[in-house]
């Protein structure tokens, strides 16, 4: 069985010996080009590109200098798989829900009426923890949002407080007699309509 899952169900891990064919999991790294390191980048770029030989070929001379690029950038921009970040979890929230998972570890040990009444107060605490991180996550995300030009990004964050699923629009939007029902053009439309100061 898994540890705890935020409910009162554990959930079983279920093994069936067959061989299916699985795909392969998406291994590509990624360039992480906030923390490059540009000066010694650059540096480096000038200095080796100043040995390449011009009286060769143009062909080898292009050969050349792309793999002086190619050992620059791995040399000074760090590479790596992109993990799942979520902007409202803090280290407090981590401390809680390890003492959740204390409290119902106890709980199922002494198999008390106290204990699982601790274990459910401490999984109350966690969850109106997570919503009140949510709310100062948003507040402090508005605060620095250009409204004119980051509806895109506004919906992205949106969707991570909300644990990465989107509500279904149960009626399309009408804006200038177009129905509308993306969500992203619709939160395009109200971040134009509020940050236009006539409105």
């Amino acid at each position: 069985m898994l540890e705890d899952l935020g409910n009162s169900h554990r959930a079983v891990i279920i093994t069936i010996l067959l061989k299916v064919p699985t795909n392969k999991p998406n291994t590509r790294v990624r360039w992480n080009f906030r923390k490059a390191n540009w000066i010694k980048f650059q540096d480096q770029l000038e200095t080796k590109t100043s040995t390449i030989n011009t009286e060769e070929s143009a062909h080898k001379i292009l050969k050349t200098f792309c793999e002086i690029i190619q050992q620059s950038a791995k040399e000074n921009i760090s590479r790596g798989k992109p993990c799942k970040y979520e902007p409202f979890w803090t280290q407090e929230l981590n401390a809680q829900n390890e003492i959740r998972d204390r409290a119902r570890q106890k709980a199922e040990k002494s198999k008390l009426q106290e204990g699982v009444i601790a274990w459910g107060q401490e999984k109350a605490k966690l969850k109106h923890q997570i919503t009140q991180s949510k709310i100062n996550s948003w507040k402090i995300f508005l605060s620095k949002l250009n409204y004119k030009t980051d509806g895109q990004k506004a919906f992205k964050c949106m969707n991570k407080l909300n644990n990465g699923h989107s509500q279904e629009q149960s009626q399309p939007f009408k804006i200038q007699h177009e129905e509308i029902i993306d969500n992203k053009k619709i939160a395009n439309c109200f971040i134009a309509h509020f940050s236009n100061p006539t409105n």
